[in-house]
């Protein structure tokens, strides 16, 4: 027997759920709670399935059995209501996707937006402030040939063209990651369906051309294999190197900086960034500790300090004139152990 609105409206809680059926697999489901909610029961590819039609009385009756006819016409055409409504969802969810500046921004957005961890996938893990901007200035090297282009229509002659062009001024390393870059963005528009497939797909860096790049020449290294070499050359001209840097009689913080590096293992930028306030010398086990946000796996780094380290950082203290009571300088972020030398200058574009 069809449903009445006067039916529909006198429907009250129970304790368990139960249905009340309208015609053609609609009934208005009524919980403990007293929600009377409109569900569509069908069957597709011999499944029985339900879908949801809202909740009375904001969907009339007459409006809920529109939406049943409705996806009685979308069955007859051989389509499942339940996975054309996900798609339709998804359709208007990057609609507005419909420009390489738009799919380009909602990626940056996306790259912002994630809070993985060390131990989540690599695509997941938080990206830090540095990360992000680098990435927004390799997009805006594409941004004059691409930005206003139809992302669903935009061709691999296209983006090869605009990636030539930083070819062209000899930047090989920066074409090739640009490239790596708007492959990840295209490569997830096509996934939300917002183009129908990522341009890019198949290019490789051999496919840009670069011209009048320089070509690759690496610093000289004591521990390069040379001819003649005996066991042991080696590690002499290292401690030739060594001693060079010993009787340097230049600025003593260039000198100490070279000491610490050969002594620590640190990165040259990790020692140019070191902190009074990171280093504990006069403890048991002289340490650094590296803070997260200055290492690239984003997790603090110990390390351990030998006496020598140890004297070159008291000697270092005396020349930079810096104490462990200095707290306003620590609070203003200015206890690096090689503060700049020149006069005060506004450096970068946020001084």
């Amino acid at each position: 027997m069809a449903l009445t609105d006067a039916a529909c409206r006198a429907a009250k809680k129970a304790e368990k759920p139960y249905k009340l059926s309208d015609s053609g697999g609609l009934y208005l489901l009524v919980d403990t709670g007293g929600s009377r909610l409109w569900r569509h029961a069908y069957r597709f590819g011999g499944k029985q399935k339900t879908i949801a039609l809202g909740v009375y009385p904001h969907v009339s009756l007459a409006a809920a059995r529109d939406a049943r006819d409705a996806n009685k016409r979308v069955l007859a055409a051989g389509i499942d209501p339940s996975e054309k409504r996900k798609a339709d969802k998804q359709a208007a969810a990057v609609a507005h996707l419909t420009t390489f500046d738009r799919i380009a921004d909602d990626w940056l957005d996306d790259q912002r937006s994630l809070t993985g961890g060390l131990d989540a996938p690599k695509d997941q893990r938080k990206k830090s402030p540095e990360t992000i901007e680098k990435l927004d200035w390799l997009l805006s090297l594409v941004r004059p040939q691409l930005g206003k282009l139809d992302a669903r229509t935009l061709t691999t002659a296209q983006i090869v063209d605009a990636l030539d062009r930083i070819g062209a001024r000899g930047q090989r390393d920066t074409a090739h990651r640009c490239r790596a870059t708007v492959s990840r963005v295209l490569a997830r528009a096509a996934r939300r369906g917002a183009i129908p497939v990522n341009p890019l797909g198949d290019t490789r860096n051999a496919d840009i051309t670069i011209r009048g790049a320089k070509a690759v020449r690496h610093h000289a290294s004591v521990t390069d294999a040379r001819d003649g070499d005996r066991n042991g050359d080696a590690a002499r001209r290292f401690g030739k190197l060594l001693r060079d840097v010993r009787g340097y009689h230049g600025a003593s913080q260039t000198r100490l900086a070279l000491e610490l590096l050969a002594l620590t293992g640190l990165r040259p930028g990790e020692l140019r960034r070191l902190r009074w306030s990171w280093i504990d010398a006069d403890g048991a086990e002289p340490v650094v500790t590296l803070p997260p946000s200055l290492m690239k796996m984003r997790k603090s780094h110990t390390v351990y300090l030998s006496r020598q380290a140890v004297a070159f950082l008291q000697e270092l203290r005396q020349l930079t004139g810096w104490t462990a009571e200095s707290a306003e300088r620590v609070a203003a972020g200015a206890d690096f152990l090689f503060p700049c030398q020149q006069p005060r200058r506004t450096v970068g574009k946020d001084g």
